[in-house]
């Protein structure tokens, strides 16, 4: 994990979102003989929230009209018809399946969702940041800043969502092991429909440090939970914060998963069905975090979610944001690209807790 230099690291500036203004428009409404209305937001000032129903719900007026022609005419943010999915698609409180529609409005498919409720998740945030002086050759400096991102997780996770979260900071290998281990086989995991493991630390490789400057592979985490038959068909999110580059430079290494070898000596895949990896940077990438805000990943991976959750949009979508945001702030030679990898088969669309008089979780 990188900290770079102060003038690298200043606040990002987002480009200024474009503006919808169409005077001529603005003053055609029914009553007049026009066409119907609809309201447009740009992406920076969308509703948070879902109902059109709940004047509170909605953050912002809108600042521009257009007129559309039925039957395609769509309301942002509502139920049913008024679907952000779509006329015809099914209301937000239907978060089983989703329904996409084209615009041509000929042809429709339909792609499954996990089932997720409300309140049944499982956090598990591992926050590395200071380290036992003397025992690594490394010289592993403390990672100041890394606060900042577990506020912002117990913000999306146990607030948005009413998950329940579990931290462990500073963490030695042994102890990083029997916690996640114990987790894998505790009775509440039963119970749950989706676990989320968040990673943060300095590492290489796929490999992360621990507390006492030990390191721990990222295969064999992933390994704890693959075979929990409690987790079978439901999402296993795995996010980590740390550097994937080699300290010795070596040239990059094969994107095929390696082989993790069981209890009983036969060889298994990482990569099964229903997890994700949510890497910062690309395989030998650096992963940079800003002492004062936090690190890059993870804070614009929260800010993502506390956005589209309530629009109900599917994780990869997400992610697809988180990628191209942290890959704007970069400049120079100080880049990073997040790294999503997944074998999910269904689409992971969080039912959002602040949605609830919305109907939307229930």
């Amino acid at each position: 994990e990188i900290e770079p230099q102060p003038l690298v690291m200043r606040d990002h500036q987002p480009r200024p979102e474009s503006k919808l203004f169409l005077p001529s428009q603005q003053e055609t409404a029914e009553g007049n003989g026009g066409p119907a209305t609809t309201h447009l937001w740009p992406s920076s000032h969308a509703p948070e929230r879902c109902s059109e129903k709940s004047p509170s719900c909605l953050a912002t007026t809108p600042i521009a009209t257009r007129p559309i022609t039925p039957p395609h005419t769509v309301r942002p943010d509502a139920q049913g018809e008024g679907s952000p999915l779509g006329p015809g698609s099914p209301a937000p409180s239907d978060l089983y399946t989703t329904s996409h529609s084209p615009l041509s409005g000929v042809s429709r498919s339909t792609m499954e969702a996990y089932r997720l409720r409300p309140d049944k998740g499982l956090v598990l945030i591992v926050n590395m940041a200071t380290f036992e002086k003397g025992k690594s050759k490394s010289k592993l400096s403390d990672r100041r800043g890394s606060d900042k991102d577990v506020d912002i997780l117990l913000d999306v996770f146990r607030r948005m969502l009413h998950y329940t979260v579990k931290i462990r900071p500073d963490i030695t290998k042994e102890r990083l092991k029997d916690f996640l281990i114990h987790e894998a086989q505790s009775d509440f995991i039963k119970e749950v429909d989706c676990l989320v493991c968040i990673l943060m630390s300095h590492g290489h490789d796929d490999k992360l440090f621990t507390h006492d400057c030990q390191e721990i592979e990222l295969a064999s985490i992933v390994q704890i939970f693959r075979g929990v038959t409690a987790l079978s068909g439901k999402p296993k999110l795995f996010f980590t914060q740390a550097c994937r580059g080699s300290p010795t430079d070596r040239p990059a290494r094969s994107l095929q998963d390696e082989p993790v070898v069981g209890e009983r000596g036969e060889k298994h895949s990482v990569n099964n069905s229903d997890i994700l990896i949510g890497y910062p940077t690309t395989p030998q990438g650096d992963a940079y975090r800003n002492e004062a805000d936090g690190s890059w990943y993870i804070q614009m991976l929260c800010e993502c979610m506390r956005k589209r959750i309530p629009r109900h949009e599917d994780l990869l979508v997400i992610l697809t944001d988180v990628n191209n945001r942290v890959s704007e702030r970069g400049h120079g030679q100080v880049q990073q690209t997040p790294m999503p990898n997944f074998t999910l088969r269904k689409q992971v669309i969080f039912p959002c807790h602040l949605c609830r008089k919305c109907r939307c979780s229930q």
